[in-house]
């Protein structure tokens, strides 16, 4: 619309499969834009300050194997996107790591994830991260220290100084604190 391009040619373009509407505003040329085009239509929305966050960022970063059915976006403090069907946007600014598209750094994304997951889930995805050489146990309490308030840490922090001393998946945990130190077994 911008270009001067009216709308019952928009329309023509869209019923052709010529164009694509991706999600309201955003529009796509070609086949389906799939996931990866979801996320960036989303940050596309979210506007400049938008960096995809949670589930979508995990996906990108490798820390969750499937794409998440909501992509979710964090929009910043002045920005207010309507809701739309397959986004979460969500208010509140989060620094973008180094890479395309902009996401939450992997330390910044683990601690997003770990906030609102259980003990397995949290044992699970910083083994994964720091045995897959993501990150270190260093980094992430280096970025645990510098968010004020997080609901796990406790949590995080034992979980990394058995991830230091070895333990590389949430079996492992589970091993060591339902077995091996109530039964006071030599370390495996």
């Amino acid at each position: 619309a911008e270009l001067g391009v009216g709308r019952r040619v928009q329309d023509r373009l869209a019923a052709e499969g010529t164009v694509r509407v991706v999600t309201t505003g955003v529009l796509s040329f070609g086949g389906d834009p799939g996931w990866f085009g979801r996320a960036w239509a989303g940050l596309l929305v979210g506007g400049p300050e938008a960096v995809l966050g949670l589930d979508s960022a995990g996906h990108l970063h490798g820390l969750i194997r499937e794409p998440p059915d909501e992509i979710t976006v964090f929009v910043g403090r002045r920005r207010w996107p309507t809701a739309r069907p397959g986004y979460r946007f969500i208010r509140a600014l989060r620094a973008p790591g180094h890479t395309e598209p902009a996401r939450t750094g992997v330390e910044a994304t683990l601690l997003d994830l770990c906030a609102a997951a259980d003990e397995d889930e949290v044992a699970a995805l910083l083994a994964d991260a720091v045995s897959s050489r993501r990150t270190t146990a260093e980094r992430l309490l280096k970025a645990l220290a510098v968010r004020p308030r997080h609901p796990r840490r406790p949590l995080i922090r034992d979980m990394l100084g058995e991830v230091r001393r070895g333990v590389h998946s949430a079996l492992e945990h589970r091993f060591l604190i339902a077995v091996e130190r109530p039964h006071g077994l030599p370390e495996a």
